[in-house]
């Protein structure tokens, strides 16, 4: 570990699958680690699916192999459906409307053409399971000055 004068940051990108193959580097620095080593990074950063890992690390400041143990059981439950709308009638039609706009320029309901062939589903499944915000403010550090 790097001397006081040091501090060790981890930046956690989006992306879904990235996100939950950074738990298995996260996973691996903790066994690396070993039981009795504080949490190895002073600052966390996240967006997007990356946000959701760091801040589940946060939120576990005081125990970065707690944390990493949550992620680990977070990431092994979700399913297609939390983060798809991947049913037939939906597929289906948000499918014609990308195939539209990919042939003839037809955009959505709004004008703008649907970015991905699955729709989004709006499940909240991130931040409802993931993070436990009751441990998020005692183990937030106030800013320095």
């Amino acid at each position: 570990m790097p001397g006081p004068d040091h501090e060790i940051a981890v930046l956690l990108p989006g992306g879904g699958a990235r996100a939950a193959y950074q738990v298995g580097v996260l996973r691996a620095v903790a066994h690396i680690l070993g039981r009795e080593q504080r949490h190895p990074f002073r600052i966390i950063c996240g967006t997007s699916a990356g946000a959701i890992n760091a801040a589940t690390l946060a939120a576990h400041a005081d125990s970065f192999r707690r944390g990493v143990a949550r992620l680990v059981r977070w990431w092994s439950r979700v399913e297609v459906k939390h983060v798809y709308r991947a049913d037939l009638a939906n597929v289906s039609l948000h499918g014609v409307r990308w195939l539209a706009s990919v042939l003839i320029g037809v955009g959505g309901p709004k004008g703008s053409p649907p970015s991905s062939i699955l729709p989004a589903s709006s499940s909240t499944f991130g931040t409802t399971h993931c993070v436990p915000s009751r441990s998020m403010r005692p183990a937030t550090p106030r800013a320095r000055r």
